[in-house]
Order: C-alpha cells, then sequence, then structure tokens
C-alpha cells in the first residue's frame, strides 16, 4: 500500500521534529554536563585559593561560579531534558545529573547571598581584622547563613535519592563525591549555626554587655553539658571585646556559696545536689536555671551586673582556639586539633597537680579571649574546625534582655527544655561519682512510637511509646591518672573498681505523659520520678562497671491531644545528652492516631 504525498510529507515533518527535539535535548544535556563539569573545576579552584583577607575578590569569583552552575540548572529545568529522564537505562544518568546541576546552583547562590552581605557589612579588613564598628547589619549576615545552611540540607537530602551504583559514564564517582562533599557542608553548617546566630546576635547589639563564658567540662556531665570547670567574664562595647576576668572553678568556689532561692522549689531536690555549688547548678536539661543561677551569683559575689550567659564545651572551645591559631599554657601548646583531646583526657595525665590542672585551664581561657580582643582571626581555621567536630557538644547562650533570649530560643540556641505538648522527649546524664570518666562514655537512644487506643493517667487520649538508652562506660581498667577516677561513695568505705562509675540518666517524658513501667537490663527497676518545667523526668541511678553497659527502656503513655482537646501535630523528637562522644539518636515514627 501507497502512502500519498500528504501522509508522507506529515510522516517525514514528525520525523523531523523529532529528531530537532532529540537534538535540542542532546544540547541541553551538553549544556548541563559541560556546565556541571565547568562549575566543579572552579569549585576546586576557588576552594584552593580561597583568602577570607579579600572578601571583594572572593565574591566577583563566586559571581563568575554562580553563572556557569545557573547554565547547568537552566537546562535542567528544561521540560524536553525532564522528559529524556524516562528513558529506559539512560534516564536515571540525566535525571541525576539533572539533581546534580541544581543542587550546586541553589548552594551557590544562597553562598553568594551570604558573602554579599559579608563584604556589605565589611566582615574584614585587607589585613584580616574583623571591622566591629561598621553599622551593617550582623543579624542580615546571621539569616543568610541560616538560608544556606537551610538550602545544603535540601541539597543533601535531593541527593540521597540517588544511587551512584546505578549511574553510567563515570557519573557514579561524581555523584558520590558530592553527596559526601554535601553531607560534610550540611554537617558543618549545622554545628556551625549556634556559633553564627549568637555571635551575630551580640554584635548587633551596640550596647555594652558583660558576658559571663561557663566553659563546661564535658568529662563530667551535667544536665547541660558539663560541670563549670573554667571561666571567662567579657565586655562588648560596641562590638568590641575587652576580658575583664578569667579562672577556673576553684577561684568560683572561693566566693562562698550561690543563693539560690529563686530556682523552682520542685526541682531543689530532685537531683540530690548542692545548687549553692557552683560545679552544680547545671543538674537540669534547662540551661535558662542553670544561666540565671550563674548571673546571680556573679552580682551576688562581685556587684557586677551579667547581661548574658554562653555555655561552652570542650568541642566549642576548639573551634574558638582555632580561630585565634592557638594558645600556650604552662610551656603546652593547645591548637584546634588537640584541643578536645588534651582538655578531656591529656590533661590529667600532663597535669597531675590540682592546682596546676586549674592553672593551665584559666590560662587557656584568658589567652583564648585575649588574642579575641585583637579582632584578628582565621575564619577559615574556624570553619574546617567546625567542619571535622565530631564531639557532641552544643553550644548554648542566655540573655538576660527578654527580647535577645526570644532571638536566642527562635534559634534554638538557648538550650531550652519545651513546656508544650508534643511527642518531645530529652535524655541527659548526670556525673554521680565525681570524676572525669565521661570522656569515654557513650549514650545510644530509641524513641518509638507505638499502638494507639489509651488514655493518659488525666485521661487525654494517648498512645503507646517507647524511649530505650543504652549507657556504655567506655573507661579502661588500668592506666588511669589518679585525678580521672575515684568515686565520692568510697568516703562512706565502699570499695570501688578502678574505671566505675555512677550516672544519673535523666529520661524528660512529653508533657502530660506518664508510665506503664520502666526497665533496667530487662528487668523492672525503681527511678526517682519528679516534674521539670511539666514534664515527667524518670532518674535512674546506673552503677557502671568499665566496659560496661546498661538498658533502660520506659514504656510511655502519651497523650496525642492536648488539654483542650486539640490533636498535636509536629514531628517526634528525641534529644540525646550533650557530651563528648556525639550519642546516637533514633526516632521511629508512625501514623497519627485517628480516633480518641
Amino acid at each position: 500500500m501507497k502512502l500519498d504525498s500528504n501522509k508522507r510529507k506529515a510522516i517525514a515533518f514528525v520525523a523531523v521534529a523529532f529528531l530537532l527535539i532529540a537534538l535540542y535535548g542532546v544540547l541541553r544535556l551538553t549544556v548541563m554536563a559541560v556546565s556541571l563539569s565547568n562549575t566543579n573545576e572552579q569549585i576546586k579552584s576557588l576552594s584552593a585559593s580561597a583568602s577570607l583577607s579579600d572578601l571583594n575578590g572572593l565574591s566577583v569569583r563566586l559571581s563568575e561560579l554562580s553563572k556557569s552552575s545557573s547554565a547547568a540548572a537552566g537546562a535542567a529545568q528544561d521540560p524536553i531534558v525532564a522528559a529524556f529522564s524516562a528513558i529506559p537505562w539512560l534516564g536515571q544518568d540525566i535525571e541525576a545529573l539533572a539533581q546534580a546541576s541544581k543542587s550546586a546552583h541553589s548552594i551557590i547562590a544562597a553562598t553568594e547571598e551570604v558573602l554579599s552581605t559579608a563584604v556589605a557589612i565589611k566582615l574584614q579588613d585587607a589585613e584580616g581584622a574583623v571591622d566591629f564598628d561598621n553599622s551593617g547589619s550582623f543579624r542580615a549576615l546571621g539569616s543568610s547563613v541560616g538560608n544556606l545552611a537551610k538550602t545544603v540540607r535540601e541539597a543533601r537530602d535531593d541527593l540521597a535519592s540517588i544511587d551512584p551504583a546505578s549511574l553510567h559514564f563515570g557519573l557514579d564517582e561524581r555523584v558520590a563525591r558530592a553527596q559526601e562533599l554535601v553531607g560534610e557542608m550540611a554537617a558543618g553548617l549545622t554545628r556551625a549555626e549556634p556559633l553564627i546566630d549568637v555571635t551575630t546576635t551580640i554584635l548587633g547589639d551596640r550596647s555594652s554587655q558583660r558576658w559571663f563564658i561557663a566553659t563546661n567540662n564535658l568529662a563530667e556531665l551535667r544536665g547541660t553539658g558539663g560541670i563549670i570547670g573554667a571561666y571567662a567574664v567579657v565586655t562588648m562595647n560596641n562590638g568590641k571585646m575587652t576580658l575583664e576576668r578569667a579562672g577556673s572553678d576553684k577561684e568560683l568556689l572561693s566566693m562562698g556559696p550561690i543563693d539560690f532561692s529563686s530556682y523552682p522549689l520542685e526541682l531543689r531536690e530532685l537531683w540530690g545536689v548542692d545548687l549553692g555549688d557552683w560545679r552544680d547548678i547545671n543538674a537540669s536539661a534547662h540551661a535558662p536555671y542553670a544561666a540565671k543561677l550563674v548571673s546571680e551569683g556573679w552580682q551576688q559575689k562581685t556587684g557586677q551586673k551579667v547581661d548574658g550567659v554562653l555555655f561552652v564545651g570542650q568541642g566549642t572551645v576548639a573551634h574558638l582556639i582555632s580561630a585565634v591559631d592557638g594558645v600556650t599554657a604552662r610551656g603546652k601548646e593547645v591548637t584546634g586539633l588537640n584541643a578536645v583531646e588534651f582538655l578531656s583526657k591529656g590533661i590529667y595525665a600532663e597535669f597531675t597537680d590540682v592546682d596546676d590542672k586549674n592553672a593551665v585551664v584559666a590560662e587557656i581561657m584568658a589567652r583564648t579571649f585575649q588574642k579575641f580582643q585583637t579582632g584578628k582571626l582565621d575564619l577559615k581555621a574556624l570553619w574546617e574546625s567546625v567542619v571535622r567536630d565530631s564531639t557532641g557538644d552544643r553550644f548554648v547562650a542566655w540573655s538576660a534582655d527578654k527580647d535577645t533570649q526570644r532571638l536566642f530560643e527562635l534559634d534554638e540556641v538557648a538550650g531550652v527544655v519545651e513546656d508544650t505538648y508534643g511527642s518531645k522527649v530529652q535524655v541527659t546524664l548526670n556525673n554521680a561519682g565525681g570524676n572525669k570518666l565521661d570522656a569515654y562514655a557513650k549514650v545510644v537512644a530509641k524513641y518509638t512510637a507505638g499502638s494507639c487506643g489509651v488514655t493518659t493517667w488525666s485521661g487525654l487520649p494517648a498512645r503507646k511509646a517507647t524511649v530505650t538508652v543504652k549507657v556504655l562506660n567506655g573507661s579502661p581498667k588500668s592506666g588511669l591518672p589518679v585525678y580521672v577516677s575515684p568515686r565520692l561513695d568510697e568516703s562512706f568505705g565502699i570499695k570501688r573498681t578502678v574505671g566505675s562509675n555512677r550516672e544519673l540518666l535523666s529520661v524528660y517524658g512529653p508533657v502530660g505523659s506518664d508510665d506503664n513501667g520502666f526497665f533496667v537490663d530487662g528487668e523492672p527497676s525503681t527511678a526517682t520520678i519528679g516534674t521539670d518545667r511539666g514534664r515527667p523526668v524518670w532518674i535512674f541511678d546506673l552503677e557502671l562497671e568499665p566496659g560496661q553497659s546498661r538498658t533502660v527502656k520506659i514504656q510511655l503513655i502519651e497523650p496525642i491531644t492536648d488539654a483542650k482537646g486539640d490533636f498535636l501535630t509536629g514531628a517526634r523528637t528525641l534529644v540525646g545528652p550533650v557530651m563528648l562522644a556525639k550519642p546516637g539518636v533514633t526516632v521511629v515514627d508512625a501514623q497519627p492516631c485517628k480516633t480518641r
């Protein structure tokens, strides 16, 4: 059967059109691939030559990089390119290339925003000194960094959906590397955000402020991190820092006990600590409690008003030391690379005399902030320190000013135990052995949603849930410095194994929840039960031999509505302890309960 002339023309037209579409698609794919390749090469070159002392030059190069990535991202969004992703075998490569292109451009664009903000307020001059006198908005810089962090996390999640093993043409290695780099960047920004949020908020306030910086020793844990081992008091006046005083916990103790009458009555005996003792004021996980006691205690003993309190552990201290290119105390050089290990373990072996150890800690604090006074900071070294941080340290800030404190709470740097309804659980450790063995402690926690159809003791519709926490005492059985492994209860004539420890594990349940039993190592157990900010708290007294782990399980009954009867929304969350070894945290959610 012969085709007539019109049909032949129609078929020819369709064939030509299809060919043109195919050629166009190939051209767009080529543009995308070449642009993305150029972007990768420019990123490598930029990373190798970047100088934070020349923000204007860096901004120009980043603008060029943005143009390259924009070409790739534009091609990736082309409808014809999207249609090509349906082609068997080849489609997954096209889709991966498109996603990588879009992710790269979104990150570069957000980075460009951060840099343009920094240039606008002249964050650094040609010599690398921070220009605190500029009237630009430091808060805007913090916001742009927050946007970058969000963008990078979204890119990380998007790239995680790609299986590199299914790709061809060398894309497998490129995508795997992109996943790794973006993952590292996301983790680094997540850790850096608290520091940046607090710093930009403080620098954005032009008034004179006095800040008490408490160093939490994470080798001896408390609810907000660790026992206060050292401190520094600095004033910020129109953005310029002056160190007023620095010392160890010994100096704080010499001032005498704190009047803690303002502390909530229901909590004064919950952990069995002396709240008048500077070393025990942060047993609760709610950081503002401890911060207010620090502020009140300092004013009681010195007559000086404190405008804010910062809690920093060894992880954060390492970042600060990196930024000032290291410090030396009693002949010991402390850098960002060795600060965590030295301050949590090595110091007790190298300085066996307690007074010498205290002096070293005080000198490190003093010299670090003396260097901060110059404003000549190595921000690149600071970033590298943040990226390589593997600790479970968390930076916490409190301000006596309600508006500033509200900003800290919005930025989630205030260490607040929320007192609102929701599926929120928090776990903390308080060292009850009076030693420094928490440098070897590890925690793994899991929060799992269970079945519906139950009610709380107060009659609220609820569901079952479980919280399981495993605590490991990883201390060695021998070789520990004498100062590291004592036990407070040995004074009662009880002989303890060297390296053994006693931990008070606290589990904060959701507001309105109660339990249907709790267990230690699979056996029904006892616990101290109290309330903190409307949350039930179960406190387990755990004895741990060296190398031993103990497992606590609580069967929760948690409300699915608030007191008004409104169904609860929001993600299920589990917050682990602030500690040296980053705690392992897992949340297993389930479908919302439909009925009451």
